[in-house]
């Protein structure tokens, strides 16, 4: 008699290739996760360092402050803050070596510095086969803007502010000023021939997904302002 030949029928079959679907089918999810768990990691890491920046630049140009009492006009300190959601700052500064734009401005550290919430438009809408895939809604930014006060002396005009997009995706920047005459805090600086003492500053982003940022995405400092101050008799 002859042996009957071993095979599968075509129940097995199905069988089989349903069981090494589901095998690969745990292998992609397997990989996907980790490389969703890697994107938000790297989400996460770059939106803490351009936290640090943006908080460190702003330190760093309220450190050097310079004031002359002669030259309010060109040294004034001016705050713009009673629009909550679209504050202003702007000052003179003696910036130090590693600050933002000095390649652009070579030795000319005396600057004057101004940051201010801006509106960044977004894309509106993006449509792929007759459906809205995603919407970028128009967002506000935390912009700086610099220009040299010392001007060369070949300079026929002058020069225009450069800009730097510190923060897209803001949700907070409030700006609190310091007053030794009441002893608070002021949302409002109206001494434009004088300096504050102190200022405390808060910043927080909206969140990746673009929800409102919660309290511990806040971000707070104080910064006592040790300016340079130079009198009028100084200066004569």
């Amino acid at each position: 008699m002859r042996k009957k030949q071993a095979a599968f029928t075509l129940v097995e079959a199905i069988v089989a290739m349903g069981i090494l679907s589901l095998f690969f089918l745990m292998i992609y999810q397997s990989f996907y996760s980790i490389l969703q768990t890697a994107k938000i990691g790297a989400d996460a890491t770059e939106r803490v360092q351009r936290e640090r920046i943006v908080l460190r630049t702003i330190e760093d140009a309220l450190s050097g402050i310079v004031y002359y009492e002669q030259n309010q006009e060109h040294y004034a300190f001016v705050a713009d803050t009673l629009d909550f959601n679209y504050p202003s700052i702007s000052f003179v500064s003696r910036v130090p070596p590693d600050f933002i734009g000095n390649k652009e401005f070579g030795a000319q550290g005396l600057r004057r510095i101004e940051f201010v919430v801006e509106d960044a438009p977004g894309e509106g809408k993006v449509e792929g086969n007759g459906k809205t895939i995603k919407e970028i809604k128009d967002e506000r930014a935390l912009v700086m803007y610099q220009i040299p006060i010392l001007q060369s002396i070949d300079a026929t005009e002058l020069e225009d502010p450069k800009r730097w997009v510190l923060g897209p995706g803001l949700d907070t920047f409030m700006v609190l000023f310091w007053s030794t005459k009441d002893l608070i805090w002021m949302p409002d600086w109206e001494e434009t021939n004088s300096m504050p003492s102190r200022l405390k500053f808060e910043v927080a982003f909206k969140r990746p997904d673009g929800s409102a940022a919660q309290l511990v995405d806040l971000h707070k400092r104080e910064v006592v302002v040790f300016s340079d101050t130079i009198t009028q008799t100084m200066q004569n």
